[in-house]
């Protein structure tokens, strides 16, 4: 039933214009770029918070105190997410799912341009927590569109059209903090902009946070004037509104047709007459034997509505995909926070003592690698093996190329070799990163009942936000406690967790079927 309800877009590459029908190229690229946006928002402080933590404490600073720190600066907007991704899924349900990109857009303007501003890690973390409260619909929403506007084919392709602009974003995020913070200290030292008391001086990190908030303003844009309802209730009154119109503009000003009105009696009377026909053709077939066949189809047709109607939380197979999904997530950002600590630590810490400059270039080849690879080989791949064979390869391959990140300390004397080991690694991680992330989001958009897919999104955005809040600080805290060992190789033991973590989840999946 639910395959038979997806199947209302099956080509995105159709020019149609249609609301509910499909998704055009202006529409499907307006998603892309809202997906990149919010990506942004998200990411750019997982770079930027291990600078600004460092920063804000001077010399008082420990690596275990930046650690923990910098873990909930940049967990703080998904703490918050976490607590309203349900909720704007459930009011999506109610109001569509345009409103909530709306909302989510000037959310992260206004929050992001308040943490490049801030004087004090309070004001910062305050600011992330606020944002986040009112983005996490952003998620929901575009997911939600996808499924209600894809079939199974469909949302591989339009999945992996998002996951590109999500995984862009997510290393356009870092590279942007890395590129221009501190602008003042390197590449527009001589300019005005950089003047004694200049804004650019007293707030380094306001220059990338601005550029992030320009993207969140163009995002609006792309929602005002490009972006159209995809919810079938709102579609369904814009049809049935059309039509009224359309019949409506038939009917003159001029005084009844004397014609027209005995034409009408006279369809009313047909229709009476047919209906007392029925009436008796049911009465006389309620005597046949052969309606126990039909009764028998009637309370099969029953059970499958009563099955439709069943909430998605009662559902094993939704649930269980749903915290695989979560898991993924959790050791996905758990690791993403857990690299620019490491690059930005000090050698005998077990870090690179990388600036934010030079860890922006590794950054940048991988959102290279990841959108090469997610419009041109991903689709191939889930087309060859399918989405939870693609799922579990991803993860599986995960666990040997982290490694490649904590070996790269072993060359820290040496500068291009060392950067030459995070290209290799930051890029193979990537490529798995996205293979795992996107097949787990189709696989939860296949299981979940149509009728309720805005609730299931809003419950695994939920699930997703908490992940990312916990991964985070989680990456903070284990950092912070081996740095400050004396443990020979400790820069190993942070990355042992993600690796483990990859493992259990690949799994999880292997004891799900997905229905046919």
């Amino acid at each position: 039933m639910a395959e038979g309800l997806r199947t209302r877009l099956v080509d995105l590459d159709d020019d149609s214009d249609v609301v509910g029908s499909s998704l055009n190229r202006t529409q499907i690229a307006a998603m892309w770029f809202n997906q990149l946006a919010f990506a942004v928002f998200l990411t750019l402080p997982y770079t930027l918070a291990v600078y600004m933590v460092r920063d804000f404490e001077g010399d008082k600073g420990t690596e275990g105190s930046v650690g923990r720190d910098t873990g909930l600066l940049a967990a703080a907007a998904s703490a918050a997410q976490c607590m309203t991704s349900f909720l704007w899924g459930a009011v999506s349900d109610s109001i569509g799912r345009k409103p909530l990109l709306m909302i989510g857009n000037i959310s992260a303007c206004v929050s992001i341009l308040a943490l490049g501003l801030a004087p004090n890690y309070t004001v910062a973390i305050l600011s992330r927590f606020l944002g986040g409260l009112f983005t996490s619909g952003i998620g929901v929403a575009v997911k939600t569109i996808i499924a209600e506007s894809c079939d199974a084919a469909g949302q591989a392709k339009a999945m992996g059209y998002m996951t590109s602009a999500m995984g862009v974003g997510s290393i356009a995020g870092p590279s942007i903090a890395g590129l221009l913070t501190r602008p003042c200290c390197h590449f527009a030292s001589s300019l005005f902009v950089c003047e004694e008391g200049s804004l650019l001086r007293e707030r380094p990190f306001f220059l990338p946070c601005l550029v992030s908030a320009v993207l969140a303003v163009f995002g609006l844009l792309s929602n005002i004037f490009v972006m159209s309802e995809s919810h079938p209730k709102f579609t369904t009154r814009v049809t049935k509104q059309h039509h009224s119109d359309i019949e409506s503009s038939s009917v003159t000003a001029d005084e009844p047709n004397p014609q027209h009105c005995s034409t009408n009696i006279h369809a009313i009377q047909e229709a009476e007459e047919a209906e007392v026909q029925n009436l008796l053709h049911d009465k006389d077939h309620c005597c046949n034997p052969s309606s126990s066949n039909e009764a028998s189809d009637h309370a099969s047709d029953r059970q499958l509505s009563d099955r439709a109607a069943k909430p998605w939380y009662k559902r094993s197979i939704v649930t269980v995909c749903m915290t695989a999904g979560g898991l993924i997530t959790l050791f996905m950002n758990y690791l993403d926070e857990l690299t620019p600590i490491y690059a930005s630590a000090k050698p005998a810490a077990g870090g690179l003592g990388m600036p934010a400059h030079d860890f922006a270039w590794p950054l940048t080849f991988g959102g290279v690698v990841l959108m090469v690879y997610s419009l041109f080989f991903y689709p191939q791949a889930q087309k060859r093996w399918g989405y939870l064979k693609c799922c579990k390869i991803g993860l599986l391959l995960s666990v040997p190329s982290v490694l490649s990140l904590p070996f790269a300390h072993t060359f820290v004397q040496t500068q291009w070799a060392m950067q030459a080991c995070l290209f290799v690694g930051i890029g193979l991680v990537t490529i798995f990163k996205l293979m795992a992330l996107a097949s787990a989001a189709i696989i939860i958009n296949t299981v979940a009942p149509m009728e309720q897919i805005g609730s299931v999104n809003g419950a695994a955005q939920t699930l997703q936000g908490l992940a990312r809040s916990v991964g985070p600080f989680l990456a903070g805290i284990i950092w912070g406690s081996c740095a400050d060992s004396e443990v020979s190789g400790k820069q190993y033991l942070p990355f042992v967790g993600s690796m483990v973590g990859f493992a259990t989840t690949a799994i999880v999946y292997m004891y799900i079927k997905l229905p046919d």
